[in-house]
């Protein structure tokens, strides 16, 4: 497994090997910098990624870097002699979707929450640290979170109204709990070429005392879908971008970004109640 301490800053869990995965979605990456938190150019939408690698800029003071995140085939995602005994099983939701934790390896290593389902995998990074080396030698660290998901895609659209159910898992972009572990329902819906998503019941599973652990439902309306079998939206506040994994569009998955909360989920197809799916 390659060492997160070189140019390209691997998000990884170790779960289960997808060989065919040719898709990667990535939110921002939000970093602590002089002045407050920071959020790296470039997003997924036609702009920072491209195939299984999104690149990213990030400024701290008068330094511009540029970071790759990579999926190697899809995050890293498989059993490591070094992974394995540093996985734990955090919960499984209805739909059947275990959602891991992968503790970190070294000081600057993050700790992972993600899931894999057959063709697809999101997770959440969070405690951890981005190392961007300097084009004259040497490098700099950075505490920094983002959200990542991939897969094997399947191009085009469903044929009718369809919709997935599953789970998502997030952060706080900034702030006293940023890197705090949100977890909830994701819910996701397709009609007339449109995505919705919503997600809800969420809480911060760090602090599951707190007053004020349940956080409002985000949720996302008239997406735009594409035939390549990805969607997304940019909006000034928000965004959030997808994909159709598996034969069939069996599953999505994708990565969010909306009230101060970064976030990736996972869903499986599941039946109609009416106009069944195609």
């Amino acid at each position: 497994m390659p060492n997160e301490m070189a140019v390209t800053n691997q998000l990884t869990i170790a779960a289960r090997e997808v060989p065919n995965a040719d898709l990667l979605t990535a939110s921002a990456i939000y970093y602590e910098a002089p002045g407050g938190t920071s959020a790296s150019t470039g997003y997924l939408v036609g702009q920072a990624c491209q195939g299984t690698t999104c690149n990213f800029e990030l400024s701290v003071g008068e330094e511009t870097f540029q970071t790759s995140v990579m999926l190697e085939p899809l995050f890293g995602l498989v059993i490591a002699a070094e992974s394995a005994g540093r996985l734990d099983p955090v919960l499984t939701n209805a739909d059947g979707i275990t959602l891991l934790r992968r503790r970190p390896g070294n000081a600057t290593e993050h700790t992972h929450y993600g899931a894999w389902m057959e063709n697809a995998g999101f997770i959440v990074a969070v405690d951890g640290a981005f190392v961007l080396p300097r084009e004259e030698g040497g490098a700099i660290t950075i505490p920094g979170r983002a959200a990542a998901a991939g897969g094997e895609c399947e191009p085009g659209l469903p044929t009718a109204d369809a919709a997935w159910k599953g789970l998502m898992v997030g952060t706080f972009q900034s702030g006293d709990e940023a890197d705090d572990i949100l977890q909830g329902q994701a819910e996701l819906t397709f009609s007339s070429n449109r995505i919705e998503a919503v997600f809800s019941g969420i809480r911060n599973i760090d602090n599951p005392r707190a007053e004020d652990n349940r956080i409002a439902d985000i949720s996302f309306q008239g997406v735009e879908t594409t035939h390549s079998g990805t969607y997304g939206t940019v909006l000034s506040d928000s965004r959030i971008a997808g994909a159709f994994y598996g034969d069939g569009r069996t599953e999505t998955a994708g990565t969010f970004e909306k009230d101060n909360i970064v976030g990736a989920f996972g869903a499986k197809r599941v039946q109609m109640t009416m106009n069944g799916g195609g």
